[in-house]
């Protein structure tokens, strides 16, 4: 039985048949609608890879997905949910499809329709016109009530079984633009994972389908594999007919959480700290704010960008695929801006995810680190706002002699040391440059500052706010590139009535 026979089922379907008299069965267009998988010709069940999928909108147009050699078009091909139009009149159904500058029709006539599965006698392929020489055997399709493309998103552990390519002890994961990844135990360090150096690495599901394609190298050939598959809760198996009747199947088990738990647990305020297992400097940190209605508001502050590009709460939108999350909008000069990521462990207070690399022309590429955020239930915007005197530690531009000011518009004062009480009277307030002196911006427990002197700088902070006795007190916490942690102590100065 010939490959290009699964093939050429693949593509579109439109309807025509011969008849040896006038009195074929009528079969309403709507019964066909939905999606249908090539199951059996001749009365044999096909092997996986050979697998075809239709879907039908009940009125004239469908998908088509397979991934096997087509004889048709003398190539391998790679439809996923390919385009077609089709038309059923009668008992003919007969579908169209274009690549490039070949056309391919398929006519068959249906024998039998029910809600479970349809039948078609041998039928014909067309390219450009001209009738393929052999027909196409008898076909089963069997109705598929599933359609796994968003459920398999996410990062998958294998539990059991193997295939032709290797066995269960292996990492996927699955993102929504039908990229996946294939991580295998570093061998340095079993309990660790290292992501393959394949190239191409594509899938496609439709219904309960699933094809890959991938190369070792880019010079290598192309590999492909080919499943059914199930998913239940967070289980999922593969089984797959091979040839010589051979079974192969896998079973995985959901590493990631799922949409509705993203969902429960994603909304709040959240710090990335840590990069591939180390610590992040205070001065990489990013905070990204998610509500429950779209939106997230992404704080960052770098010393590449100018003041008019340091992001304070940018609203961006987010939307979720399964656990894959994307970040995106325009910055403050009207650029695209759009941040792409895994989450594959979530709890109420820890967030992991793989992540992209960020992009502002909005093309996500490989994985690039795996970071660590951690939920910030504080926020002192408004707590920091006031007079403070510094009464231990410093930092790379100074020592705690000063007094800082947060005005609630974002600016702040700077006070030189001019007597040895906390008495603003009695300091010089100390000029940047600029008519506001300096900028800054808290979101939640993170400060940045930024002034201009000869140049502009930045500083970043983790700070605390709290009360004791009557006395309000702050600390910093900054962990620098050298290896250094500073440290500063403050004391909040009452307000003077009048002043």
């Amino acid at each position: 039985m010939k490959k290009y026979i699964f093939g050429l089922m693949a593509v579109m379907i439109a309807l025509c048949s011969c008849k040896k008299d006038n009195s074929s069965i009528s079969f309403d267009k709507k019964a066909i609608a939905g999606k249908w998988k090539l199951a059996t010709l001749d009365g044999k069940p096909v092997q996986t890879n050979q697998r075809t999928i239709y879907t039908f909108d009940g009125v004239s147009a469908g998908t088509q997905t397979m991934a096997d050699f087509m004889e048709v078009m003398g190539e391998q091909v790679w439809f996923n949910k390919k385009k077609l139009n089709y038309t059923l009149q009668g008992d003919a159904l007969h579908t169209k499809w274009s690549e490039g500058s070949i056309h391919i029709e398929w006519l068959a006539t249906i024998t039998s329709l029910t809600q479970e599965q349809f039948t078609t006698d041998p039928s014909r392929m067309v390219k450009n016109d001209e009738p393929e020489k052999d027909m196409m055997p008898k076909a089963t399709f069997e109705k598929v009530n599933v359609d796994y493309t968003e459920d398999i998103i996410g990062l998958w552990q294998g539990t059991s079984g193997g295939g032709d390519y290797g066995d269960y002890n292996h990492l996927w994961l699955m993102t929504p633009e039908g990229k996946y990844y294939y991580f295998s135990p570093d061998p340095k360090d079993p309990s660790q994972w290292v992501i393959s150096e394949n190239t191409l690495n594509e899938f496609a599901v439709d219904g309960d389908f699933v094809a890959f394609r991938w190369k070792e190298n880019p010079d290598a050939k192309e590999d492909r594999e080919w499943w059914d598959i199930t998913i239940q809760d967070k289980q999922m198996s593969w089984t797959a007919l091979r040839e010589n009747n051979e079974r192969r199947n896998f079973t995985m088990a959901r590493i990631s959480p799922t949409k509705d738990e993203v969902n429960q647990m994603l909304p709040g305020k959240w710090m990335v700290t840590k990069e591939n297992g180390a610590e992040i400097y205070t001065n990489k940190r990013s905070v990204h704010t998610f509500d429950n209605t779209g939106h997230v508001y992404y704080t960052v502050a770098d010393t590449t960008f100018s003041k008019t590009e340091w992001h304070n709460k940018l609203q961006l939108n987010y939307n979720l695929t399964g656990n894959y999350l994307v970040e995106s909008g325009k910055d403050n000069n009207g650029n695209l801006v759009q941040w792409r990521s895994s989450i594959t462990n979530l709890t109420n207070s820890t967030m992991q995810v793989i992540a992209y690399s960020s992009s502002r022309d909005g093309v996500a590429s490989d994985p690039q680190r795996m970071l660590e955020l951690v939920k910030v239930n504080e926020d002192f915007s408004e707590a920091i706002q006031g007079k403070w005197y510094g009464i231990a530690g410093g930092g790379a531009y100074g020592d705690y002699h000063h007094i800082w000011e947060y005005l609630n518009d974002g600016t702040y004062y700077y006070y030189n040391d001019s007597s040895a009480t906390p008495e603003v009277e009695d300091w010089k307030r100390q000029g940047f440059g600029q008519p506001n002196d300096g900028l800054y911006g808290v979101d939640g427990n993170w400060l940045v500052t930024s002034w201009e002197n000869n140049g502009q700088f930045f500083e970043w902070w983790d700070i605390k706010i709290y009360q004791e006795g009557d006395e309000t007190y702050m600390e910093w916490s900054g962990y620098r590139e050298n290896g250094d942690r500073n440290t500063f102590k403050m004391k909040k100065i009452p307000a003077i009535p009048g002043k």
